[in-house]
């Protein structure tokens, strides 16, 4: 890293088109793969859609089942936006030897988690946001997008790593 020349803060712009292929094109990727993946995890939903396809739905129960999978959605998505966060704060280096120093970047994803909880556990914000209550295998399931993004994350970089020891990466 350190033998790699800094970046010119005004001759090279800080977003470039790697960011956006970076962001949309592969971490935009893998957080839609998991949402989809999630939604789908609620008991039934996948029959719900066979039969009535995306609605409008007659039965209650179905309306909550969908609206269950609308909430794991969202909920699978916040926990994909803070691993895509905790995944960025390093180019190349593994987080095991950088850890989470940033005490601000740690409480902003403190304060995503609990608006997100907030978001599924408080009536007040179902209806706005077209949500509903979950139950906690559904909120416990997307850690595993969480976990399963930085991973896929550590072996990218780990990757690189090597490449650039080789000599074959910038």
């Amino acid at each position: 890293l350190m033998a790699r020349t800094p970046r010119h803060p005004k001759l090279v712009k800080l977003a470039d088109w790697g960011v956006g292929v970076y962001s949309y094109c592969y971490i935009g990727i893998l957080q839609a793969f998991f949402c989809w993946v999630m939604f789908f995890q609620v008991p039934g939903l996948i029959d719900i859609w066979h039969q009535q396809g995306t609605g409008p739905y007659s039965d209650a129960k179905d309306k909550v089942t969908v609206l269950q999978g609308k909430t794991v959605y969202y909920w699978t998505l916040v926990l994909g936006q803070i691993a895509a966060a905790v995944s960025a704060t390093t180019e190349r280096q593994s987080l095991m030897t950088y850890c989470l120093p940033n005490k601000m970047l740690n409480l902003a994803f403190f304060f995503e988690l609990a608006l997100g909880v907030v978001s599924i556990y408080c009536a007040f914000m179902h209806k706005p946001f077209d949500m509903t209550v979950l139950p906690m295998d559904l909120v416990l399931k997307p850690f595993i997008a969480l976990v399963a993004i930085v991973v896929i994350e550590e072996i990218r970089k780990a990757i690189f790593r090597s490449l650039e020891e080789q000599g074959k990466c910038g």
